[in-house]
């Protein structure tokens, strides 16, 4: 590889960090959506109890006016909050234990001690403690209002019921918002990891994964002591492998991609002074045996593949992927250049380029590799122990499966095939860490925007329901002053009203003129009045319209001050009842 600051040619890693390392940074991922989660819940079960802390105001303020006592509010409002608080933690504790069930059951292989995954005491003191406190604190919010201001306030409401004050809409409206946002934090970042996962599974590994079946065979040193043995083994698997029917081609290999250990192997390239362009390493060494690239479908770049006569009695040769000969013989052909790994006692030459191939992962960039042919290998006395053998075939992979056991079981009846699967699940499996990781992220995002929106329906039919009765009532108080109204003697008690709805335009009535038109010397048909204003209420607008000398009777001005803001104007009164 190519050494930086950032990736020596050495590095020391604690054990801890060994195992953990790969998974480090999606469990902290995972870690910060159920903070997420966590605050958006908490801010949920705020703003519910703040709506109806809000719908008890008048009953804390009426129990204070005739005598309770504070520290009797404060005990009965804390056992309610703490009663639901202890209810909500344990039956989120019931959902956490088959949540976590189901997520261990699910867990791609890899991640490290998943089977000790569980839920122990400090996460059930955690859980119970933060219900308490969330209990304490919002459980508490009716007694703010316990001020003498506040509950003047709350009394002079005149027995109706009205909406929140403003700072306090303002608060419940700022933690929904609040929620929506840090929802839609987890939506995008949810939304980035499914573009990630599904550009990733679009990757192009190199090789060509359909109808292929791979299995894993180690051969012990008991039974086969040096490499000339264990070559000739995987000689004759091949062979026998090759005869079966539907078989188009087999091959072995030592490093099965997309996803294997790097080797980081100290290679010297004749002619070649390493540089922090030129590693002194190659990233993968690859002993391959039978027909590899034809059976892989790799494609040859330049040059040649391994030939029959590429053998022990042959010259020692060797092929480079594409990434290592731009890397060491940028703008120049790599055929017919010598390398040597360290410490052999010969050099092998170039004799073919291939396409890259994905060793170390899908969404890792293409490392530098070096492909050796077992024969010449096994001739130095190197003996390749693990291979990784590869079946093409015209068949379904895994009908395959009995006959490769079989064939293996007559050769060896002591090597069992190990991780027989297809290519397919191979390359599956090097993608399943980072779609269980979406799927996680995904299921919490999902979660994070459903609960303000399964709270935020309810509390807002709460309101409505709460501003619908108030309108009733208005507008009972309205029809009874125009009652009040109607049955005062003389034209100018009603001489204008009028009733605007803003709906855009403004409606108005001048009764005076509908006397005329329904031929009645006086307006006194109070239920008309209630119909018109059933029907056009939205604001109304009373003015006696009388000269300065006259006023309403004192009954009438009585019964107005006490229900709607007065205001003398031109000799009259002006009443301004707000929508």
């Amino acid at each position: 590889h190519v050494q930086t600051p950032d990736n020596p040619p050495s590095k020391l890693r604690s054990l801890q960090e060994q195992m953990t390392g790969g998974v480090r940074t999606a469990l902290l991922l995972l870690m910060a959506a159920v903070g997420l989660v966590l605050l958006i819940a908490v801010a949920n079960v705020g703003n519910l109890l703040l709506a109806r802390s809000e719908r008890r105001r008048r009953e804390v303020a009426v129990r204070v006016a005739i005598g309770a006592g504070r520290g009797r509010l404060v005990r009965q409002f804390l056992t309610e909050s703490l009663v639901l608080a202890v209810i909500g933690g344990g039956l989120g504790l019931l959902l956490g234990i088959a949540g976590l069930r189901l997520v261990v059951a699910r867990a791609p292989g890899g991640i490290p001690r998943a089977g000790e995954i569980r839920l122990d005491g400090h996460v059930v003191l955690f859980t119970f403690g933060l219900s308490l406190l969330a209990g304490l604190i919002f459980g508490l919010a009716p007694l703010l209002h316990l001020s003498p201001n506040s509950m003047a306030a709350t009394l002079k409401e005149s027995g109706q019921r009205t909406t929140a004050g403003a700072a306090r809409q303002r608060l419940r409206k700022g933690l929904v918002v609040s929620e929506m946002a840090l929802a839609a934090i987890l939506v995008i970042g949810a939304g980035l990891l499914v573009r990630s996962l599904n550009a990733l599974e679009r990757v192009d590994p190199g090789f060509d994964a359909d109808g292929l079946l791979t299995f894993q065979l180690y051969l012990p040193p008991a039974h086969y002591p040096d490499a000339t043995v264990a070559g000739a083994f995987y000689a004759t698997l091949l062979d026998r492998l090759g005869a079966l029917p539907g078989v188009q081609g087999v091959a072995a290999m030592s490093g099965l991609p997309p996803l294997r250990d790097v080797n980081a192997n100290d290679t010297e390239f004749d002619g070649l002074a390493p540089s922090p362009d030129r590693p002194s390493n190659v990233d993968y060494y690859q002993i391959i045996q039978g027909d590899y690239f034809e059976t892989m479908g790799i494609p040859i770049v330049e040059g040649r593949g391994f030939e029959l006569g590429d053998d022990a009695k042959g010259p020692p040769v060797a092929l480079v992927n594409e990434t290592l000969a731009k890397q060491y013989y940028p703008g120049q052909s790599a055929l017919g250049r010598r390398l040597r790994p360290s410490g052999a006692p010969f050099w092998l030459t170039i004799v073919g380029v291939v396409k890259d191939v994905k060793q170390g992962g899908l969404s890792e960039p293409t490392g530098t590799e070096l492909y050796f042919n077992n024969p010449q290998v096994a001739a130095a006395n190197v003996a390749q122990r693990t291979m990784n053998i590869v079946v093409r075939s015209t068949r379904a992979p895994l009908t395959l499966s009995g006959e490769v056991r079989r064939v293996v079981r007559e050769l060896d009846p002591s090597l069992p095939p190990a991780q027989m699967q297809t290519m397919d699940e191979n390359i599956a499996q090097t993608v399943r860490r980072p779609r269980f990781v979406t799927l996680l992220l995904g299921t919490f995002a999902m979660l994070a925007l459903a609960l303000p929106i399964a709270t935020f329906f309810p509390t807002a039919m709460l309101e409505m329901l709460g501003n619908l009765i108030e309108r009733h009532e208005k507008i009972a108080k309205v029809e009874a002053t125009i009652a009040l109204l109607a049955e005062t003697p003389g034209p100018a008690a009603c001489q204008t009203l009028s009733f605007c709805y803003w709906a855009g335009k403004r409606f108005e009535l001048d009764f005076f003129n509908t006397r005329q038109k329904i031929g009645s010397g006086r307006f006194t048909d109070a239920g008309l009045l209630a119909k018109v204003a059933d029907k056009y209420y939205g604001a109304v607008e009373i003015s006696d319209g009388a000269p300065r000398d006259q006023q309403l009777p004192d009954r009438v001005a009585a019964s107005l001050r006490a229900n709607y803001k007065v205001a003398r104007q031109d000799g009259g009164l002006r009443i301004y009842v707000p929508k």
